[in-house]
């Protein structure tokens, strides 16, 4: 997409981006937005085909859609797509996954859907210890609001159907998840997993939970 392009080059990362149109990203190789602070409306348009193969190197900040979104806003956007998160190593790396975007920090996802599957592949020595969420994985001083997930997640550590961790300063409102939900080696909410005393209001879980050590409708470990 060209407006990753341009935001890993550090020309738009800053920058107000609209979609006027469905996008099919079926059989295009994406290299997802790695920091972006701008404004980001798909005006109540659909991303499909949204595919990658993360292989598990060594530590990375984020995966999804957007890797990182520092101060800058998702808003009016449908998601569809997976997310292989497939490990070759022998130490205990991992990458914060999420359907929209892996690490949000002092930014705000509004209106979002994602319906992207999030699978664990060849992690024969159960090295996942990472978190993974439907909508985003870990989030700071932020803003979830009136979102959506659909799809399945599978991680290893915190898996939540909207955030997979999120602190005091986090508010997550008005969010649904209907996907089934599994934490291999940890924790697993239907809408977050490790919150940390963050503020959950109006929302609810339909999905099935399975976590390794404990589970939660909702949330476990919001203290």
């Amino acid at each position: 997409l060209l407006f990753a392009s341009e935001i890993n080059s550090g020309e738009k990362m800053q920058s107000y981006f609209k979609l006027t149109n469905d996008l099919d990203m079926q059989n295009y190789k994406y290299t997802p937005a790695a920091v972006f602070n701008g404004v980001f409306d798909g005006d109540g348009h659909t991303i499909s085909g949204f595919y990658e193969n993360k292989t598990v190197t060594s530590l990375s900040s984020g995966v999804g859609l957007f890797g990182l979104v520092t101060n800058g806003t998702i808003k009016n956007l449908t998601v569809e797509g997976k997310i292989e998160h497939t490990f070759k190593t022998s130490s205990n790396y991992g990458n914060r996954v999420g359907g929209v975007a892996g690490v949000v920090r002092g930014g705000t996802i509004e209106n979002v859907v994602s319906n992207v599957e999030i699978v664990i592949e060849d992690d024969t020595s159960k090295r996942a210890h990472w978190v993974t969420g439907g909508i985003a994985a870990n989030v700071t001083g932020s803003t979830i609001r009136k979102c959506k997930n659909l799809g399945n997640i599978t991680g290893g550590a915190g898996t939540g159907g909207i955030c997979g961790e999120t602190d005091a300063s986090t508010t997550v409102e008005n969010c649904l998840n209907s996907g089934s939900i599994t934490s291999l080696y940890d924790m697993a909410g239907g809408i977050v997993s490790k919150g940390s005393g963050t503020v959950i209001e109006n929302c609810a879980n339909t999905g099935n939970i399975t976590g390794a050590t404990s589970v939660g409708g909702i949330a476990y470990g919001n203290q």
